[in-house]
């Protein structure tokens, strides 16, 4: 019995201290995020913002004191909403109704960050993030006139997207092997997301800024 003990004492000092030394930490997130789109004219003066909320994994590799590798894999929800009024066969006006344009992704972000010293720990970085698109769709809200309507236009936007991800914010330990991480990013499409050349005047760019919250484990 003694020597059992002497060997669960061992293996949870051990532990803690390869904890310590880790340089590996996994977590889970959740993101409350701003989304819109912008790149011409009709979405930018008729398309608002709008919240969703976009779950993922975490992956964080530490470089040295300073600075960390940033990584995971999240389904984002990215896209806008506007007010469409309705008519009927003579032009008589019927109704409005929301409509929303949902553009779901698996998104990959690739980042550096420089930490602050101390027990709570700040940090910034950038880099930039892969999409994979997995549907579009359009979404009409029904009411007591409208029904709700839905139709899909995967097949008319680019699978891939990719821009610019910054990152802010600070990790909160709450033991040796797991912390908080509280922060704010944001998501920042560069490519023209539409096949179909439908505007004259621009393209259809993606945005997401978000604050999220998260839970990290060190390996």
């Amino acid at each position: 019995m003694k020597k059992l003990s002497t060997f669960l004492f061992l293996f949870v000092i051990s532990s803690m201290v390869f904890a310590q030394e880790s340089k590996i930490a996994i977590g889970f997130q959740m993101a409350n995020s701003i989304t819109s789109l912008r790149g011409n004219s009709f979405i930018n003066e008729h398309y608002d913002s709008r919240f969703v909320i976009s779950p993922g994994i975490t992956f964080d590799y530490t470089i040295n004191e300073r600075f960390s590798f940033n990584s995971g894999l999240a389904f984002e929800r990215k896209g806008a909403k506007t007010d469409v009024e309705f008519t009927d066969g003579i032009g008589t006006p019927i109704g409005k109704a929301e409509v929303k344009a949902n553009y779901d992704y698996l998104t990959l972000p690739l980042l550096v960050s420089y930490h602050t010293n101390g027990k709570l720990r700040f940090y910034f970085g950038g880099g930039t993030f892969f999409g994979f698109l997995l549907s579009q769709k359009g979404i009409t809200e029904g009411n007591d006139v409208i029904p709700e309507q839905t139709w899909d236009n995967t097949e008319n936007t680019k699978r891939i997207d990719v821009g610019l991800a910054f990152k802010a914010g600070i990790n909160l330990p709450m033991s040796d092997i797991l912390m908080i991480d509280l922060g704010l990013r944001d998501h920042l499409g560069l490519l023209n997301t539409s096949k179909v050349e439908v505007f004259e005047d621009g393209s259809i760019k993606t945005n997401a800024f978000s604050a999220f919250v998260g839970l990290k484990y060190k390996l």
